[in-house]
């Protein structure tokens, strides 16, 4: 009889990365899931942000400074996005600091029009219903529904449709702010590495409120070997 390797974490490793590690693998061991994210290199991107003993440092510093109520969402949202980053170079556009800048602001305002036109139209309602409809058209009609698990008597303290869009809105508004262009020098390795360093500190600033430096180092370190930084270079890229 063949003994199946249990699966060993980290005592640092926050729990809530380790639930969406787990939450992915589930859901990629479903061959009828067909689904654009998470896929093999995602997984991957996320059991290394676990793993690697490197990040005990950088998940103690996170868990410092985030605030105690929402520090769980945080650190898998963190971990999220790491695995965003990572796997945008292969697909993002070579494009200008300003077109991005104006795509930005143009996605801002079609958002704020939806918002003011769903009003207008009286087509406004709150958010549950679509997540219900979602979840009805993905063949889960026989499961509880996200609404169902938060309680169905409290849908209509969920967001309208209009305030999701605005929030939207204000949040492309505030990125755009941060957006860095994908640059396309030929030494693809160096461009990819100092991409990932650039969405990664930009990321940092805007969700914890400043630079992190050591940290974006070490974690491009892990994924980026071949091309190891300093939290001084990094400083550098990211003028």
């Amino acid at each position: 009889m063949v003994m199946r390797k249990t699966k060993t974490n980290p005592s640092w490793a926050p729990v809530s990365v380790i639930k969406l590690r787990d939450s992915w693998e589930k859901l990629r061991s479903q061959p009828s899931m067909n689904t654009h994210f998470p896929n093999s290199n995602d997984l991957q991107t996320l059991v290394r942000l676990i793993a690697e003993p490197e990040m005990e440092d950088v998940w103690e510093k996170l868990t410092n400074l985030l605030d105690e109520k929402r520090r769980d969402v945080e650190l898998a949202k963190f971990a999220f996005n790491v695995c965003r980053i990572m796997r945008r170079w292969s697909a993002a556009p070579r494009k200008t600091l300003a077109v991005l800048r104006s795509e930005y602001r143009e996605s801002a305002d079609m958002a704020d029009e939806l918002a003011t036109r769903l009003t207008s139209l009286r087509l406004d309602q709150p958010i549950s219903g679509l997540l219900e409809l979602a979840h009805e058209k993905r063949g889960y009609a026989n499961q509880p529904s996200f609404v169902d698990i938060v309680d169905r008597h409290n849908a209509i303290m969920f967001p309208s449709i209009s305030d999701v869009l605005h929030e939207l809105s204000g949040t492309l508004r505030d990125r755009e702010k941060h957006v860095t262009p994908i640059t396309t020098q030929r030494n693809r390795s160096t461009s990819e590495r100092n991409h990932f360093i650039r969405q990664l500190d930009a990321y940092l600033r805007a969700n914890i409120g400043k630079p992190m430096s050591r940290e974006v180092a070490t974690i491009s370190n892990i994924f980026f070997q071949r091309l190891p930084v300093t939290y001084c270079e990094v400083q550098q890229i990211c003028r």
